[in-house]
């Protein structure tokens, strides 16, 4: 009622700003990823290319 914070407020609340910056990381992170899709016969040789990305 008053504008102090219970123990188990604070606890929540410090929680929850824990949760937001783990996904705001995971967010960021996921931005830096790049996805490519490789395209083509049977043995056209996609995944010696994946293989010498690496």
């Amino acid at each position: 009622m008053g504008c102090a914070q219970s123990a188990e407020e604070r606890a929540a609340a410090a929680r929850s700003k824990a949760i937001e910056k783990t996904l705001k990381d995971d967010g960021i992170q996921a931005s830096k990823d790049i996805k490519l899709l490789l395209l083509g016969a049977g043995e056209s040789g996609k995944s010696t290319i994946v293989k010498q990305m690496k």
